[in-house]
């Protein structure tokens, strides 16, 4: 929690930031470590809450089918199998979302209230960061894996968006698909 709040702290002030996390409760938990480090810095900061995707969409089936699939423990390596296997498709669908649909969904999420000079921060787990990295920006998973506090932050606008890794800031331009899930994220007349 020490290290969420210290990374707060050092986001760039003078931005808005909208924090997001997943269902787990350790996530939402390191999330407003992060928002304490920015409320500390006096930076203005939204607790948006948890992105309603669910990746697993029949447990049982899965945690039958996973064991055949690879070795299953929690390790490094055995998430990057399960990243790769999901980005290439070979699961059913029905058992587990597929990855551009996950990407997509988070995106329409985010982009609900999107706002010029705002930076958002999921707060998630490591193959759904590599997952967004991928089919957001084009970047491969880390060499090193993702790691407690590794991802991005980002600035999401149309065709563009401003990137902080731990590489450091980048602009980087996004996939065709994102003007279209913009469009319909930021149209007044979208269907609730």
């Amino acid at each position: 929690m020490k290290a969420a709040y210290e990374f707060g702290a050092s986001l760039p002030t003078g931005r808005r930031y909208r924090l997001w996390h997943t269902y787990i409760e350790r996530s939402r938990e390191t999330c407003l470590a992060i928002k304490s480090g920015l409320d500390s810095v006096e930076a203005e900061c939204t607790l948006a809450g948890t992105i309603p995707v669910d990746t697993i969409l029949d447990p049982t089936g899965f945690h039958e089918e996973q064991p055949r699939r690879q070795v299953v423990e929690d390790t490094d390596l055995s998430a990057l199998t399960y990243l790769y296997h999901w980005l290439a498709g070979l699961y059913p669908p029905s058992m587990v979302r597929p990855s551009m649909e996950f990407a997509q969904m988070v995106a329409r999420t985010m982009l609900d209230e999107i706002g010029e000079n705002s930076f958002h921060v999921l707060v998630s787990h490591d193959t759904w960061v590599a997952a967004l990295m991928f089919h957001w920006f084009g970047l491969p998973p880390p060499t090193d894996w993702v790691n407690f506090l590794d991802g991005f932050v980002v600035e999401l606008r149309p065709s563009a968006s401003t990137l902080i890794t731990k590489e450091g800031v980048t602009e980087v331009r996004l996939p065709d698909w994102w003007k279209v899930v913009y469009d319909q994220s930021t149209s007044t007349d979208k269907d609730v």
